[in-house]
């Protein structure tokens, strides 16, 4: 099933004086504010949800673990069930069995990732250009600092640029404050 992209098209009727505009802002300030609202309710709402599901799910999942724990202790001192070299094993038209993971890395005791990096810094360079990785991309902030040397960036294809946008700032003044914590956003009491 394929998503069809809606486009939205907004026909904006010009506004001719001062007070049209301002009256425009009054209603654009109003429905921010009531979007704000909304969107506080409607997090509020999927908060209260989520962790009345929460409960069931972490309780299911506690369920499992412990019947996964006793089917590997089993598995562990019955190896004679399973085949000569067999990983795996049928009950109930389900399989059991130990699946290898993928191969990664692992620091060896005392170790820790900085010294792993000054050690192969100092041996041979066919050893260090195989394990160190060396990632070079634009400093894309010294670039901006060095604005004003505009040609001297356009000879590396570069330009800089500050691009502006239209805003409406509300007046909050005895308004409740919405406030993000994590992707939740709520009201501070007033």
């Amino acid at each position: 099933m394929s998503k069809k992209k809606e486009t939205v098209r907004i026909i904006a009727v010009a506004l001719a004086t001062k007070e049209d505009a301002a009256r425009v802002v009054r209603e654009t300030v109003q429905l921010q504010l009531s979007q704000e609202a909304a969107i506080v309710e409607r997090d509020l709402l999927i908060k209260d949800i989520s962790e009345r599901s929460n409960n069931g799910i972490d309780l299911i999942a506690a369920a499992i673990s412990e019947r996964m724990a006793q089917l590997q202790q089993w598995a562990d001192t019955h190896p004679e069930e399973f085949a000569k070299d067999a990983r795996s094993l049928k009950l109930s038209g389900h399989t059991i069995g130990w699946k290898l993971g993928n191969h990664a890395t692992r620091l060896l005791k005392g170790w820790t990732w900085k010294k792993v990096v000054a050690a192969l810094e100092t041996t041979r360079k066919r050893i260090r250009e195989k394990y160190l990785r060396v990632v070079t991309e634009p400093n894309k902030e010294a670039m901006v600092s060095d604005r004003r040397r505009a040609k001297l960036l356009a000879r590396y294809g570069v330009e800089i640029i500050q691009a502006e946008t239209f805003y409406l700032e509300p007046n909050r003044e005895g308004q409740a404050e919405p406030t993000i914590q994590g992707d939740k956003q709520e009201a501070k009491a007033a």
